[in-house]
């Protein structure tokens, strides 16, 4: 499953003066620039899918960055990747298809927080449905990894979701680079091609490269439409933020130690997931984290006779995170 030249920028001057300064810009623009920013994203979305691509990228989150190579080939009508992390130990992550594996070197027990890359997934799909909830503007042209790109400026129009400024590959119409910024328009991630290669991806290039490795399941999520979606008919949310819709439901994730629910939703840019399981824990005090744009709470609740945990784990705001995890409902 999460980059721009905002970054000598926001090192400068205040974020308001940032934030100003994106106000500017779009008093001054005219409507067919808006236009020409939303065919840009919808176009970046369906390249994420279609293109074959590989390069080296980097996530920056806070003072932590961390280096990837990615290697993405369309076969058979499927979508073909393969994400090698470059520091720290070594792991690969596999999609063939619509599954995907992260595979580990043999007898090595290694826990690795990896969710920004799979939000990266959102980006392939269909942004038809954002219009309603952003509005987006170009900010001009901007050299990024030796490839001339335009950069877009994604813009919320409520304060549950953040705003994105993306740099798109004028050739390609792939994302170059992206940064995500926080409500005051101060950048807390940043994802960034430093080499990008259209085509020639060979299968070398797909194939793992991890020697005696060992996969670890991390659980596939089972469509909501499936016969065997879980019990949405006694959980539900009383309130969801505007333009999120149910994705799939999944069961019992790979380090889970009881079997628990996770609805996934997303808007088609931000995602988020709530996680229900039966609790023992004599400790019940609430908890609140958020690491770059992603926000973690949970809470206790009581139902049915039985004590619950419920978290809520995405890209959105804290406060927004807290509304939801509060709409929590248990119906018998």
């Amino acid at each position: 499953m999460h980059c721009l030249g905002i970054k000598s920028v926001s090192m400068r001057i205040k974020p308001w003066v940032l934030l100003a300064w994106f106000a500017s810009v779009s008093s001054a623009a005219p409507s067919w620039a808006g236009e020409q920013a939303q065919q840009l994203i919808e176009k970046m979305s369906v390249s994420a899918r279609t293109q074959d691509f590989k390069g080296y990228f980097t996530f920056e989150r806070g003072r932590q960055s961390t280096s990837y190579f990615v290697a993405h080939k369309v076969k058979d009508d499927k979508q073909h990747q393969r994400i090698v992390f470059m520091d720290g130990q070594p792991m690969e992550i596999i999609k063939d298809g619509h599954s995907f594996q992260c595979l580990h070197p043999g007898g090595k027990n290694i826990e690795a927080a990896h969710g920004h890359l799979g939000s990266l997934g959102n980006l392939n799909k269909s942004k038809a449905k954002l219009w309603a909830y952003y509005t987006a503007e170009t900010l001009g042209e901007q050299r990024v990894a030796g490839r001339e790109t335009t950069k877009i400026l994604l813009k919320p129009q409520d304060q549950h979701r953040y705003p994105f400024v993306f740099n798109v590959d004028n050739v390609s119409g792939l994302m170059v680079k992206m940064v995500v910024l926080d409500t005051h328009g101060a950048p807390m991630e940043r994802f960034h091609f430093v080499n990008l290669e259209l085509g020639n991806v060979s299968e070398k290039d797909l194939a793992p490269g991890i020697k005696d490795y060992r996969v670890v399941e991390h659980g596939a999520a089972v469509d909501v439409h499936d016969s065997a979606r879980v019990d949405t008919d006694h959980w539900q949310l009383a309130w969801l933020p505007g333009g999120f819709e149910q994705e799939t439901t999944a069961m019992k994730p790979w380090n889970a130690a009881l079997e628990n629910k996770a609805f996934m939703y997303s808007d088609g840019l931000s995602a988020f997931s709530v996680f229900i399981e039966e609790s023992s824990s004599e400790n019940q005090a609430s908890i609140s984290k958020q690491l770059g744009s992603t926000a973690a709470i949970s809470h206790y609740m009581q139902a049915d006779g039985k004590v619950y945990l419920i978290t809520v784990v995405g890209e959105i705001p804290v406060m927004t995170a807290k509304q939801i995890a509060s709409a929590v409902r248990y119906t018998p």
